[in-house]
């Protein structure tokens, strides 16, 4: 189930290119597809439907493109519009939420919709999972049942997340 992550940022590359890889290990029948997700403005009060939850949709949403699969609100990792690269893979801990929470899916598309930088991503994944969990819930389907640590990173700087 694992997904392998890895970053070069440019100072470490010989032409200066930061560089993201992520490779996830899903199931080989799993429909996965491009999404492209505009730069868009909302209007005060405006929610946003991620897999689980209801959110309240921030004003400025920067544009996303990741790979999604078939049926999945998030990404499992992408690049927006500021050359910022998020990737997930599940991890395993003993931590559970009373209540379906956040997947790791979610938290890549809405770090990439939100944060200009890795550091501002990593500040926003950890927010959001303060404030609504994700992971294990009672009665979470086999194939949810777990926690997830990200990849950020920007070409200046990269964090890994494990939260």
């Amino acid at each position: 189930m694992g997904h392998k992550m890895a970053t070069a940022l440019a100072g470490a590359t010989r032409d200066g290119a930061a560089l993201f890889a992520h490779r996830c290990e899903r199931p080989a029948d799993e429909a996965q597809a491009l999404l492209w997700a505009p730069t868009l403005d909302y209007p005060v009060g405006q929610q946003v439907r991620v897999q689980r939850l209801v959110l309240p949709q921030v004003r400025h949403t920067h544009a996303v493109l990741g790979v999604q699969p078939a049926g999945v609100w998030g990404c499992l990792h992408g690049v927006n519009e500021h050359a910022l690269a998020v990737g997930a893979t599940p991890t395993r801990t003993r931590l559970h939420i009373d209540a379906p929470g956040l997947t790791g899916a979610d938290l890549v598309r809405l770090t990439l919709e939100r944060s200009s930088s890795a550091r501002q991503a990593v500040e926003l994944a950890a927010d959001l999972i303060s404030r609504h969990g994700q992971g294990s819930y009672p009665g979470c389907p086999p194939q949810e049942d777990h926690d997830n640590a990200f990849l950020m990173a920007d070409g200046r700087e990269a964090y890994l997340l494990a939260a």
